[in-house]
């Protein structure tokens, strides 16, 4: 995971010198390195990138967007082993609106569902 995660930072830098964050760009590359941050128990970090990311992609492409929705359910999952059910909770609730709108996957909203009755 090491050498994934160095990866991930160069790409982080390489957008950020080029000052590229559009879709598919630094945006997707912080929500990426963050997950993986937070798979390793570096939870503080993963969430600074993850509201970076969900900024960024929100700016971008739109809060309702697979890929800010996808960003706003992982700040969910952070912020739960942060021990603030509270905003989590609220995150899972405006994750699960937007993913019941017509024309989103069903199997999306399974996993949606099944995440949110977990944490």
């Amino acid at each position: 995971r090491d050498a994934a995660r160095a990866r991930m930072r160069a790409a982080e830098q390489g957008y950020r010198a080029l000052q590229a964050d559009g879709e598919g760009g630094l945006a997707k590359t912080l929500s990426n390195l963050a997950w993986m941050e937070y798979l390793d128990g570096r939870i503080v970090e993963s969430e600074e990138h993850l509201a970076e990311a969900f900024d960024l992609s929100s700016r971008r492409v739109g809060v309702e967007h697979p890929d800010t929705v996808e960003t706003l359910g992982k700040l969910a999952v952070v912020l739960h082993a942060l021990g603030r059910d509270d905003e989590a909770r609220e995150l899972w609730a405006e994750v699960l609106e937007r993913q019941r709108a017509p024309g989103v996957d069903p199997r999306v909203l399974a996993g949606t569902l099944y995440n949110h009755a977990t944490y």
